[in-house]
């Protein structure tokens, strides 16, 4: 077999097979792609030669196909429409399309990797469209490749109600409007090691079960992602967001809508920082009806000189094991939060939550509490103690003491301690004052 490069001649798919390793760069290989079309260029004309039978069916000088050589959006097109199911494969180069390309169920688009194969936007509004079918055997896969909005305006990439649709190793940059959109109607779309990054919104999530892992979305103007509308089960996991760059953004927003609930989030192991001035890391806004409930935050690491998270109009909210650095506030949580969870943190932040919120609870937080016990001064007879937010437990001793009530029943004690829950209440009647002992728990 002669060697060739993009450049000068095709690469056939046996070769293609040969070298592509796991991570998309042509050097000899592990995991080995075999392609039914292998799409590339020579810097003047786009070519698509058939994996099968080895010859060159759309494109080239000759416009095979009937389809414009020049034109590589009508060759790949032809490609996807043509071929029911199976493997594309884009060579080394930067492809231009001008217009939509809709990739269709039981395809696998793979690349040279993300610094190799850059498929770049020409016109504004073009979008790439992934629509898988409504069974899970129909599914998508797009790796190894950069997808470039040139800085144009509209949605760069968008997944059109389907199931399985995977992202993996795809870098989506550059556009004025979202770099990945997954709305409402899709399911269980995968992004895989991907990375965002130079778009107003880096990825907007508004489906059932999405899955962001091992991922990075950085330096978008708006919002590095945002999970809206009426999807749940959202996961980001293990990946890097921060650095979104417009005055009072934050990194990622978890927003609500007229009718919607959004429930069942899920933001762990993640790495957050640094939004713009007056922003902050994740906030959690904008229910007009029905409440945002039930996200979680575990195992994340924040550092940031603003607010690393902002919970308002959200219930049931879950934060979980994280740390959280830097010279800004931790956790503020507005009035119109409720039942929020703060347990298990390290709250090394400036200010570690401000809270207006109902039913909070904040738990066993390393550098917040426990902290030891505070002796405070005793009112007047009777004297009552709570409710707190968290758990908080009371010794009382000494003095003259007439009764003791905790949670609306007499303990039959005078002296002791008891662990008051949040909401609960200590009424102490004494005649000469004792000593109280507070423990935040």
């Amino acid at each position: 077999m002669t060697l060739h490069t993009s450049a000068d001649a095709p690469i056939t798919c046996a070769y293609w097979d040969e070298l592509c390793d796991e991570d998309g760069f042509l050097a000899l290989g592990r995991n080995r792609y075999t392609c039914d079309y292998f799409i590339y260029t020579d810097g003047t004309y786009y070519y698509a030669e058939n994996g099968t039978t080895g010859n060159l069916d759309y494109g080239g000088p000759n416009n095979l196909g009937g389809v414009t050589g020049t034109n590589f959006r009508d060759v790949f097109q032809a490609v996807l429409t043509n071929l029911d199911a199976g493997k594309i494969g884009i060579g080394v180069g930067t492809f231009e399309w001008d217009d939509d390309i809709l990739i269709d169920d039981r395809k696998t688009i793979v690349g040279a990797g993300k610094d190799s194969t850059v498929l770049r936007r020409s016109v504004v509004n073009k979008t790439i469209t992934l629509q898988s079918g409504v069974a899970w055997t129909e599914s998508i896969h797009l790796m190894d490749m950069t997808i470039h909005g040139n800085n144009l305006a509209g949605t760069l990439v968008s997944v059109n109600s389907g199931r399985s649709v995977t992202l993996d190793r795809v870098r989506i940059t550059s556009s004025t409007g979202v770099g990945l959109h997954v709305p409402f109607g899709s399911w269980a779309t995968v992004i895989n090691r991907c990375w965002f990054d130079q778009c107003d919104v880096g990825a907007l999530l508004e489906a059932n079960f999405v899955q962001m892992v091992n991922s990075v979305s950085r330096y978008n103007i708006t919002t590095n992602v945002r999970i809206t509308s009426a999807g749940s089960a959202v996961r980001l996991i293990d990946s890097v967001i921060e650095k979104a760059t417009a005055a009072g953004s934050y990194n990622l927003e978890i927003q609500g809508g007229a009718s919607e609930i959004i429930a069942g989030h899920v933001i762990r192991g993640c790495w957050l920082e640094d939004a713009a001035a007056g922003g902050g890391n994740i906030k959690i806004f904008n229910r007009t009806v029905a409440d945002i409930c039930g996200v979680k935050i575990m195992l994340c690491e924040f550092s940031e000189d603003e607010t690393s998270i902002w919970i308002e109009e959200a219930t049931d909210t879950k934060i979980i094991a994280n740390h959280f650095g830097g010279v800004g506030t931790g956790i503020n949580i507005r009035a119109s939060a409720s039942t929020t969870l703060i347990q298990d943190n390290e709250l090394d932040s400036t200010t570690p939550f401000t809270n207006a919120g109902t039913g909070t609870l904040i738990l066993y937080n390393p550098g917040y509490n426990p902290v030891a016990a505070s002796t405070p001064a005793v009112g007047a007879s009777p004297v009552t103690y709570g409710p707190y937010t968290y758990p908080m437990y009371i010794e009382v001793s000494g003095g003259t003491v007439t009764s003791v009530t905790v949670r609306t029943v007499a303990s039959g004690l005078l002296s002791g301690g008891w662990m008051l829950y949040p909401g609960d209440t200590c009424v102490i009647v004494y005649a000469v004052v004792p000593v109280v002992k507070l423990w935040p728990q």
